[in-house]
């Protein structure tokens, strides 16, 4: 693992938490709630430079911050499901791969912005990564509506 930090092109800061995540992985430990948690705080404190009231504006701003931040290339999907593909993820491509999803930190972040924007919450699955063998992450991002009683 050390190795892999000092050969390698990858950001430094992201060899480190890599290296880190992985060691956590390989002492049994389950960092994936505390990611999405932490994403999802970072999502909410994200929302107000990012926002516009115009949901492909929005948008725009969230792949231009990811691509700027070095964090990976968005594309979006609308629909009744929004659909957002990363290539290049600072989150998962250097990780082994588990045949599992790996990008709580992105789950949480999107989470926390467009639950932000629609004011309530949303559903935020990744089902492809580069863990489970895929090319790209894609998460698919759906409000939930709200129950009558």
């Amino acid at each position: 693992l050390v190795e892999n930090l000092v050969n390698n092109d990858a950001e430094f800061s992201t060899l480190l938490f890599h290296t880190l995540r992985s060691m956590l992985i390989q002492e049994g430990i389950n960092i994936d709630p505390i990611l999405q948690s932490t994403g999802n705080s970072i999502g909410n404190s994200l929302f107000e430079i990012l926002y516009d009231d115009d949901l492909d504006i929005f948008i725009e701003n969230i792949a231009n911050f990811w691509e700027t931040k070095g964090l990976g290339r968005v594309s979006f999907e609308l629909g009744q499901i929004i659909k957002i593909t990363t290539f290049d993820c600072f989150e998962c491509e250097l990780l082994p791969k588990t045949g599992k999803p790996a990008c709580y930190l992105d789950t949480g972040i999107l989470e926390g912005l467009f639950t932000e924007f629609f004011n309530l919450p949303v559903s935020v699955i990744e089902t492809q990564c580069y863990t489970m063998g895929d090319e790209k992450c894609v998460f698919e991002i759906e409000p939930q509506h709200i129950k009558n009683y």
